[in-house]
């Protein structure tokens, strides 16, 4: 099991610390500054929004591509077994 450590990041010009093991530090700091990139871009668009709504926009969105792309994998998982199964 990796070690824990403490890693700070900046998001929306406010710092978050998490507690985060070794290994992962890395993921969470390219996470973090994704996050703060697409944060920044939706406040750039949406001026007059607030903090908890660009949040809010951002979190949905976010989830929105995920759905996306597990109904983009289940359909190649699809396609692969009918494959396989033509195949056998």
């Amino acid at each position: 099991m990796s070690d824990v450590e403490s890693c700070t990041v900046q998001i929306l010009g406010r710092n978050y610390r998490f507690k985060y093991p070794s290994d992962k530090l890395q993921q969470l700091t390219a996470t973090a500054a994704q996050l703060d990139l697409r944060l920044s871009n939706q406040a750039a668009e949406l001026p007059l929004a607030t903090r908890d709504q660009l949040l809010l926009l951002t979190a949905i969105n976010l989830l929105n591509e995920l759905s996306e792309q597990q109904q983009q994998a289940a359909h190649r998982i699809q396609a692969l077994l009918a494959q396989i199964t033509e195949a056998g």
